[in-house]
């Protein structure tokens, strides 16, 4: 009898690893197709990050100025429309400081559309852009 029992337990301990290498590979298979998905799921937001990024229109201005432009752009929907279409590739329009420090000719210089009484000015430039602007050039 004592045999039966080393035999038993050698039979159950092979039974269990077995078990326990079948469980392992199942949870390996599990993580490989989880990791799969997150892949493809990350690709796809990557794909659409750069659609957004490419189409995305920033407009910034100081809290005092903000609402002056918001009533702005509201009552001219035609300069507005014009800020937020994509731009060809060709043309290129400049913000920042540098911006109205403009070294081309006369002829190609910007040109003010309109202007509100809070000093809001509309510019046309030459590339094809608008400037929406409160600065004295």
């Amino acid at each position: 009898m004592a045999d039966r029992g080393i035999g038993t337990s050698t039979a159950g301990k092979s039974t269990a690893g077995g078990l326990a290498i079948f469980l392992l590979a199942g949870a390996v298979l599990v993580l490989l197709a989880f990791c799969t998905q997150l892949q493809r799921k990350n690709s796809l937001l990557l794909d659409e990050l750069e659609r957004l990024q490419a189409e995305q229109v920033v407009l910034m201005a100081p809290s005092e100025q903000a609402q002056a432009l918001a009533s702005w752009l509201d009552s001219h929907p035609q300069q507005t429309r014009a800020l937020v279409q994509k731009p060809s590739q060709a043309s290129s329009m400049q913000l920042g400081q540098d911006a109205g420090n403009d070294t081309r000719p006369a002829t190609e210089q910007a040109v003010i559309l309109s202007e509100n009484a809070a000093g809001v000015k509309v510019v046309s430039l030459p590339d094809g852009g608008i400037r929406v602007t409160t600065r004295v050039e």
